[in-house]
């Protein structure tokens, strides 16, 4: 009866320690923490059973634990962040992301070239999804063109231009365009390259001993005026026939010469048809003068 009691005394001694035991709040894995009335609790008795629920921005099984008196059961549920999915399709441009596409990312716009940003270019995956709104690139434009004097556009000037929209220059009659006929609207806003002028150009008469003009324009010589001579009969041509008169209203070539031939004499050619000249009339004068 004896060794009943003290058993007994034993079981029961062990029963009130394990119920008085406590341990402290248990830190659960990570972005976890405790629901409901078990936030502010700082210690557990044995065989207490608590809640824990993965923070804001991360999903996971909601976990119930046990405190086995000394310590906590294993937890074996973890939690991950939340996905916020695609920021969205920007038009004329993309979103760089680098840091993905979960909860705590940034991500940042970048537009295209001839493009700029409108609003706010950056969003921020937040636990209920992206903060803002899908960032609009907008094309660049450019004002009216360059005026260039004594020119004009080939067609109607607009109000505006956009980004690589091209214009086309000419001059009035009779003088040239020197520079780019094409500009176009940059990323910049600006057009470019550099407008050209309208200038006068006129290559002077070439003036050609023994020579004479065969081919091409007549005066006045205007940029391109082509232009081809021959040498006499008796001579031949050193240097270019064909001469073109450039933008610097210079030919593009010095003036040939002409030269006598060292396959004839036309100075001797000249003198023996002089001299056949002479027979004749001398021989008709004696002719006439025996009527």
């Amino acid at each position: 009866m004896q060794i009943c009691r003290d058993a007994c005394l034993v079981f029961f001694t062990i029963w009130l320690v394990y119920l008085t035991f406590e341990v402290e709040t248990f830190q659960g894995g990570s972005h976890m923490s405790l629901s409901g009335d078990y936030i502010t609790q700082e210690s557990f008795p044995a065989g207490s059973k608590v809640v824990f629920k993965c923070d804001v921005g991360y999903v996971g099984f909601a976990m119930t634990i046990t405190c086995l008196g000394e310590t906590w059961k294993n937890v074996t549920s973890t939690c991950r962040r939340t996905s916020c999915g695609s920021p969205g399709e920007v038009m004329n441009g993309r979103y760089d992301l680098t840091e993905g596409v979960e909860f705590g990312a940034r991500v940042t716009a970048q537009c295209d070239k001839g493009h700029y940003i409108v609003g706010s270019k950056v969003r921020n995956c937040m636990a209920a999804g992206w903060s803002g709104r899908v960032a609009i690139c907008e094309v660049v434009k450019c004002g009216a063109p360059p005026v260039v004097a004594n020119g004009s556009l080939l067609y109607r000037a607009e109000e505006s231009y956009a980004y690589r929209e091209v214009v086309e220059y000419q001059c009035d009659r009779q003088l040239t365009l020197d520079g780019p006929r094409f500009l176009h609207c940059s990323e910049t806003g600006e057009f470019e390259p550099n407008p050209p002028k309208c200038i006068d150009v006129t290559c002077p008469t070439p003036n050609i001993d023994k020579a004479f003009h065969v081919e091409g324009h007549i005066p006045p010589y205007k940029y391109k005026s082509f232009i081809r001579y021959e040498c006499e009969k008796g001579y031949e041509m050193e240097g270019e026939s064909g001469l073109t008169c450039e933008i610097d209203s210079r030919w593009s070539a010095s003036y040939p010469t002409c030269k006598v031939s060292k396959d004839s004499n036309p100075e001797a050619e000249n003198g023996f048809f002089s001299k056949i000249g002479d027979d004749i009339k001398g021989g008709l004068s004696k002719s006439l003068g025996g009527l």
